[in-house]
């Protein structure tokens, strides 16, 4: 009986330590960041330039990223990556059009991010009109730390309206 009430009383003594001293930020060090594309609307033939926005990593030692895109190849023509003006910028950088509608990046560098920001920057040409979401997967930080919570964006290829306004 008295080993059951001491392990309980260390269990607790030890969640009210982690308690007093902060601890649980320990614990939260594996928390999530965020990245995300926005919703974007081009017309056919029309070049963009879409960024892949990252919040949450400052202080987060993030040297290196790595993810998957895909989309419709049918409604963007063409799809590249930069990395001028980014987070990316500075490291090396390779991407590679796996098939048709999947594009692989990876960018590594030996410094780590001191924040978030812009990771890289998309240049989607449009295609035929119709919508495609733009779809982050396999998006992972470092080695999988921080891990990363992604929230896909669309484009949609739309287009322009030639009629003229009458007087």
């Amino acid at each position: 009986m008295f080993p059951r009430r001491r392990f309980a009383f260390v269990v607790r003594a030890g969640l009210l330590l982690l308690l007093a001293t902060g601890g649980l930020a320990v614990l939260d060090a594996e928390a999530q960041a965020t990245v995300r594309v926005p919703d974007t609307t081009i017309a056919p033939s029309e070049t963009v330039q879409v960024p892949i926005w990252a919040d949450g990593l400052a202080g987060r030692e993030v040297l290196s990223w790595q993810f998957d895109l895909r989309y419709d190849p049918a409604v963007l023509d063409t799809v590249t990556v930069g990395a001028r003006g980014t987070l990316a910028e500075g490291r090396r950088m390779t991407s590679n059009t796996i098939r048709p509608g999947r594009l692989s990046v990876a960018v590594a560098g030996t410094s780590p991010v001191a924040s978030g920001g812009v990771l890289v920057a998309l240049r989607l040409r449009g295609g035929t009109p119709g919508s495609t979401p733009l779809r982050l997967t396999s998006m992972q930080f470092n080695e999988g730390t921080p891990t990363a919570q992604t929230r896909d964006g669309t484009v949609t290829v739309v287009e322009a309206d030639t009629s003229e306004a009458s007087p």
